[in-house]
């Protein structure tokens, strides 16, 4: 898989970051250990998503990124069981399609291609189980569903080709269709507190379709228990 490196790289880069944030909160853990056990958390970060286009066109089997924006709240329903909800900023990717069109004098017909947009629009609900009670640094894996809405803008001007002695019109298309795709996802991570409430959080995530695995999730969050 392409920037397989980067993955990698990014993903320790979190964790030596957690780790650093951790070791100044871990002279407050014990003073810390009789409070309350906070019923919510919530944070707000950054990262990076992988995409296998073929996600969105089936003549697309090659990797894209984009960074993305995400905010999470979550609910704890034990000290080490939470369901949480992740909601991800809007995304847009580009690519094109073809296809072959019937031209007299042409066997095999001509080809025309169609510009392809797809506006992502993603809510992911998880069920997360944190390891340890009371300690600075406490490791997590995550169970959940990708659940988006893809808006499709299909987009191409008329114009005539040529191939050969041959010219044929290719004839335009301008159409927006929508439709819902649901991935099921892993993760695994780092929450680490600055102090009793604020945390920095770090993960790790990958989701599937029926061909393998098409999405890759690098991602950094700040926020606080409540």
């Amino acid at each position: 898989m392409p920037r397989r490196n980067l993955f990698c790289a990014l993903a320790a880069a979190s964790m030596v970051l957690c780790l650093a944030v951790a070791g100044n909160a871990q002279e407050s853990g014990d003073a810390d250990a009789s409070a309350a056990m906070p019923k919510w958390d919530a944070s707000v970060g950054f990262g990076l998503h992988y995409f296998q286009l073929v996600e969105f066109n089936k003549d697309d089997d090659w990797w894209d990124v984009k960074p993305l924006l995400r905010i999470q709240v979550g609910r704890y329903l034990t000290p080490h069981l939470k369901a949480e909800l992740f909601g991800l900023a809007p995304t847009t990717f580009e690519s094109f399609e073809y296809e072959t069109l019937p031209v007299a004098g042409l066997p095999d017909g001509g080809l025309a291609w169609t510009d392809r947009t797809v506006r992502r629009y993603a809510l992911s609900p998880a069920l997360t189980y944190q390891f340890f009670e009371n300690t600075f640094a406490h490791p997590f894996v995550s169970l959940g569903a990708n659940v988006s809405l893809l808006d499709i803008h299909r987009h191409r001007d008329e114009a005539i080709n040529q191939f050969g002695r041959v010219a044929y019109v290719v004839p335009s298309i301008d159409t927006r269709t929508s439709s819902v795709m649901v991935r099921p996802f892993v993760a695994a991570g780092f929450k680490s507190y600055f102090n009793a409430r604020t945390f920095v959080r770090s993960d790790i995530s990958a989701a599937w379709r029926a061909g393998g695995m098409s999405q890759v999730g690098l991602r950094l969050d700040f926020g606080f228990d409540f």
